[in-house]
């Protein structure tokens, strides 16, 4: 192979000779580095170098001449050179890159992906995970994480790269008042995949552990008042809130039985029982009207579905204020879903989940505040302030406990057969429902 000082004339007009398919020139000034031009015409650039540890002749692609000029050429050469005196075989490097699992084939592991048109379904690895759980973070990261990092190695991702990714959440969720805490739960959904890919030995590392929680660690004690709790239930009951019929439906649920916006938007038709007798996974018989939520089921141990978030099954005795409501939103289903995501999907988009986002329950929220002029409220602090009125209505912790499903605390309180508490929470879920009855026709008559 002939060896020249390149000029970019030379490179130009370079060409192999009548019957030679390839010409390869080595470069006199950067050592290793070859310009390779070919009879059709094309020209590119190389690095040959011999490996340190077994003497062994490796060839690496630099790229075309068109996008890579012979100053840089030689400066890229350079570079390579001082890898391969230090015992490094770049070669090998790119190839290892290359075939590197990328952020996307992690994500797509752990999770799954559905089937399309054009692709198969890609079963999820992670069967620990709740069904809810793996949406959510399905929806987080193709939205905000993959479209910019997904090609990458997934061990090259850096601490830096994502705060970057964060940074953007948080600044397109702020006027919404959840930039933080929306960053928050992209950074848990990304770390949680790492230490998955950790244990799997698809990575080594875990680049989140460095990034620091945005969100501050004290607890919200927004203290809703009668007046607001009678404001949002007047509107949602009529037509005053401009959202739509299924939504006002969700957040009315909510409020009267007290359910997270997950669970109360995720409602099935297998789970609402109107009339007759119910019976729960552990055969326990409960008269209707109920709402069972599923808790996690598990198969080898391993969760593979569940809709609450301690993984517990959910008895709701329903008051007559959310049966009329269930019943209502039960006659104009179509499918297995009561509030089906095709209400809340812009035209053209695919729907991230079958049945309507709580994400979108949120945003519901903050526009019937909005338009009602109540300050900050969420179905969260609603939860709270059913939990607060019942106390004060006499009801035993242990009651209010079992009306928002939190997790029994005391070995009194966890071996309790909650079939003898069924009466009570009835009682205490028709005593809430009354109450808000009350003060929304009381604020309807002083306004």
């Amino acid at each position: 192979m002939p060896a020249e000082r390149l000029t970019m004339r030379r490179i130009e007009t370079a060409r192999p000779k009548t019957g030679v398919k390839l010409l390869e020139i080595r470069d006199e000034i950067a050592l290793g580095l070859e310009l390779r031009v070919t009879a059709a015409g094309s020209r590119s650039w190389s690095f040959t170098y011999a490996r340190k540890l077994d003497g062994k002749w490796r060839r690496m692609s630099l790229g075309k001449v068109q996008g890579l000029s012979l100053e840089a050429a030689r400066s890229k050469a350079n570079e390579l050179r001082r890898q391969v005196d230090a015992n490094g075989d770049p070669a090998g490097a790119a190839k290892d890159r290359r075939e590197a699992v990328t952020l996307r084939e992690v994500i797509e592991r752990r999770l799954g992906k559905p089937a399309t048109s054009d692709e198969p379904a890609i079963p999820a690895e992670d069967e620990a995970l709740a069904d809810s759980t793996r949406e959510n973070y399905r929806a987080m990261l193709n939205k905000d994480v993959l479209p910019k990092l997904g090609h990458l190695p997934a061990s090259e991702i850096t601490a830096d790269m994502i705060v970057t990714a964060l940074d953007k959440i948080e600044g397109r969720n702020k006027g919404a008042g959840r930039g933080k805490r929306t960053a928050d739960h992209a950074k848990s959904a990304i770390g949680s995949t790492y230490k998955w890919a950790i244990r799997k030995r698809l990575v080594q590392t875990d680049p989140t552990t460095s990034i620091a929680k945005r969100q501050t660690t004290n607890a919200r004690k927004r203290i809703v008042t009668d007046a607001e709790i009678a404001t949002l239930y007047r509107a949602l009951s009529g037509t005053d809130a401009k959202m739509s019929l299924p939504m006002r439906r969700i957040v009315l649920l909510s409020l009267l039985t007290g359910q997270r916006r997950a669970e109360v938007a995720g409602i099935r038709r297998d789970e609402v029982h109107l009339a007759g007798i119910a019976t729960t996974i552990d055969g326990r018989k409960i008269e209707a009207p109920v709402w069972i939520i599923p808790g996690d089921e598990k198969k080898r141990g391993k969760v593979v579905f569940g809709r609450t978030k301690n993984g517990l099954e959910q008895i709701v005795p329903l008051s007559r204020q959310a049966a009329e409501i269930m019943l209502a939103a039960i006659d104009v289903a179509e499918g297995d879903w009561l509030f089906p995501s095709g209400h809340t999907v812009k035209a053209g988009k695919a729907a991230v989940r079958p049945h309507i986002n709580e994400d979108s329950v949120t945003k519901a929220m903050i526009r019937v505040r909005t338009e009602h002029h109540v300050d900050d409220i969420t179905i969260h602090d609603l939860r709270r302030a059913i939990g607060t009125n019942l106390g004060e209505m006499g009801f035993r912790p242990d009651v209010i406990d079992r009306v928002l499903n939190h997790a029994p605390v005391g070995v009194t309180r966890q071996h309790y057969d909650f079939s003898i508490l069924i009466p009570d929470v009835r009682r205490a879920m028709q005593a809430w429902a009354d109450h808000a009855d009350k003060l929304a026709s009381a604020d309807a008559r002083t306004g």
